[in-house]
């Protein structure tokens, strides 16, 4: 079920058999197929525009698990590396107007681009480009699988998809480095989106910078039936925020979690930690005040404050 009728899988049986075994008549009625004449055809069902790219809680939507699932299912890395270089072919230009500075993707081996719109009905309609083929398949990757996504789930989605899929294994470290960094650059443009859709509420009910954004997102999924967290940020001026983030760098969290339970508060906060841990390597965040309670205990505050 790999890619549709032009996928760039080489010469000769093994590519018929490995296609044909994936198909709904298994290699015997592909056999027979063949001798008529017929080889069925394999639906193009992961880009097809059938289904509607909804959300997947893993993968932040259906058409990224589709994806990973394919490449999973290749026999080897230089299909996969094939495929890459298919998707390349298949990626829209990217206007003009994007190939900006602000949207470079930093750590990369090549040049990339990157740009992250919200759409009408809330979800994010991403573009990209590279000036390296094999990279250029890496964004289209990315554009195929996460557009039609919530900004939230975006913000949510965990990189553990690059081990599933088999890229760390059939990509060079660099070139590794720079898909993931390509993922927490639309990460972040996401937080980006949440924080713009939200302005214009109030200052008590915006939802605040990307930063910001970015931790409520992650620390829903500890499943708090109360999460506090307040920007300090300005109380420590002196103190370098993080740059093009409006100066966002210290913040207090209040979470109260049935997943807290039993647990003394050095294993809590370090389930908020594993949680935050690319925003705290990534320095955008400077410093963090916890306070962690199981919905029992007495201090256990009842509401967002």
């Amino acid at each position: 079920m790999f890619i549709g009728p032009a996928a760039p899988w080489g010469r000769g049986q093994r590519r018929d058999r490995w296609i044909c075994e994936r198909a709904s008549g298994g290699w015997q009625g592909c056999r027979a197929a063949r001798r008529s004449g017929s080889l069925p055809a394999v639906r193009n069902s992961l880009f097809s525009d059938d289904s509607p790219n909804e959300t997947d809680s893993k993968y932040a939507t259906t058409e990224l698990k589709k994806i990973v699932t394919a490449f999973k299912m290749a026999p080897n890395a230089k299909l996969r590396v094939q495929q890459l270089l298919h998707f390349a072919q298949q990626l829209p230009p990217l206007p003009q107007e994007y190939a900006v500075p602000e949207n470079q993707v930093p750590g990369c081996l090549s040049t990339v681009y990157v740009q992250a719109n919200l759409m009408p009905d809330g979800t994010v309609k991403l573009w990209g480009d590279s000036d390296a083929q094999l990279t250029k398949g890496l964004v289209a990757l990315l554009v195929r699988g996460l557009s039609g996504a919530t900004p939230e789930a975006i913000c949510q989605l965990s990189a553990d998809f690059v081990q599933e899929a088999g890229l760390n294994v059939s990509l060079t470290p660099g070139r590794t480095n720079g898909f993931l960094n390509m993922i927490k650059t639309i990460k972040l443009k996401a937080a980006e989106l949440v924080a713009l859709r939200g302005q214009g509420a109030g200052a008590d009910g915006g939802a605040g910078g990307p930063v910001r954004v970015a931790i409520e997102a992650k620390l829903r999924r500890l499943k708090p039936t109360v999460l506090n967290i307040r920007d300090d940020s300005a109380k420590h001026i002196g103190h370098e925020g993080a740059r093009g983030l409006k100066g966002e760098s210290h913040f207090s969290i209040d979470i109260v979690s049935e997943l807290f339970e039993g647990l003394p508060d050095v294993k809590r906060h370090q389930m908020v930690y594993a949680l935050l841990n690319e925003e705290l390597e990534a320095r955008r965040i400077h410093a963090l005040s916890i306070h962690t309670w199981a919905p029992h205990e007495a201090k256990a505050p009842s509401s967002a404050e």
